[in-house]
């Protein structure tokens, strides 16, 4: 697997991390975030234009993870920060 998920930064009821994909062949990732609810928020922040060829999506929100996925198996090989992912609970809700 040659994914890399790094936190930019972290507060009790948002994170945000950087994904870099090395490999076309990892089109999932799973993001711990352990709020204990599902995030209602994930939104995705393109960093680097190759990201829009491989179109990294949230797939899925759990209790403790959010699954992130490739649509299409193109566009890695780069080693920045491809895309940027902005987790968070509503105001109302606390982890």
């Amino acid at each position: 697997m040659a994914l890399t998920i790094t936190i930019v930064s972290e507060t009790a009821n948002a994170k945000v991390v950087d994904l870099i994909s090395t490999a076309d062949a990892d089109t999932r990732a799973l993001v711990t975030h352990n709020f204990g609810v599902a995030p209602r928020e994930a939104i995705a922040e393109m960093l680097l234009a190759v990201a829009r060829l491989s179109d990294w999506i949230v797939t899925g929100r759990t209790t403790t993870n959010v699954e992130l996925s490739k649509s299409t198996a193109v566009g890695s090989g780069n080693a920045a920060a491809q895309v940027r992912f902005h987790i968070k609970l509503p105001h109302s809700e606390t982890a």
